[in-house]
């Protein structure tokens, strides 16, 4: 996890290339990070190359944590370049959270 959140993309392939599951989500003290996966703190803060590699290996882009997705908290952050490339991946572009809303009512 921590890779993904600094952006060490030859650590995350490393990792993953040794048995590390892409599933696995945050159990950190903290509640700003709490329960959430690579993809989401690797878009959180930016790291396109490792969003990229994420999702080329099967990162579930829908996948959400308490309250954000991974395509949410790039927006919230302002990394464009993110919420663009993770919205021509979405396969599943009208799925719904708990609130009735998809990625594209989020940023919108």
């Amino acid at each position: 996890m921590l890779a993904c959140e600094n952006g060490h993309l030859n650590i995350v392939k490393y990792l993953l290339k040794k048995g590390a599951s892409i599933l696995e989500v945050t159990d950190y003290d903290s509640d700003f990070v709490a329960n959430r996966n690579g993809l989401i703190l690797a878009s959180l803060n930016g790291h396109l190359d490792v969003v990229k590699y994420l999702i080329e290996k099967g990162a579930d882009i829908l996948y959400r944590d308490d309250d954000s997705s991974a395509i949410t908290v790039a927006y919230k952050q302002g990394h464009k370049n993110i919420v663009q490339y993770l919205i021509t991946k979405e396969k599943n572009i009208s799925y719904k959270d708990t609130n009735s809303w998809t990625s594209l009512m989020t940023v919108v």
